[in-house]
């Protein structure tokens, strides 16, 4: 669906991080994926991993949007949680600029129903978490975050 498929890395948690001083082989999440996408036919070549490691969505895109643009990307398909891909967008094109277009495309396999969700305790738990990110992102952080600078650019 895409010429390159951008993986982000998450914080090392801290339990993982002495069971590897000890000698244990744990996969972190990143690994996981790129072994899943490389199992599902993506070509190492056409995966890039971002260095950074962040532990925010808005962390997340800040990291992501000076890769993207090093990779001269004009427009992605963000893949996320059907609850978390509205506020991802909003996110992604705060920090933007609007350089990039962006197209959302939840996670098929995400549980989360528009008929019932409030039937299921944890999904429940993740769409009431979600609207208190939306709603701390709306009055807060987009007043506080500022778009990702294009180097030699204005933005």
């Amino acid at each position: 669906m895409a010429p390159l498929m951008f993986l982000t890395r998450e914080p090392e948690s801290p339990g993982l991080k002495e069971l590897r001083a000890r000698g244990l082989s744990i996969p972190e999440h990143y690994e996981l994926n790129l072994t899943i996408a490389e199992q599902l036919g993506v070509p190492r070549s056409a995966i890039v991993m971002v260095q950074q490691r962040t532990g925010s969505t808005i962390g997340e895109m800040s990291a992501l949007l000076p890769e993207l643009r090093r990779h001269q990307v004009r427009s992605i398909l963000l893949v996320t949680s059907k609850t978390h891909a509205r506020r991802a967008v909003l996110i992604f094109k705060m920090l933007d600029g609007g350089g990039i277009r962006v197209l959302s495309s939840p996670t098929p396999y995400d549980p989360f129903s528009a008929d019932d969700w409030w039937q299921h305790r944890v999904i429940a738990r993740r769409v009431v978490t979600e609207y208190g990110k939306l709603l701390f992102f709306q009055l807060i952080d987009r007043w506080r975050q500022h778009p990702v600078a294009v180097p030699g650019g204005s933005r």
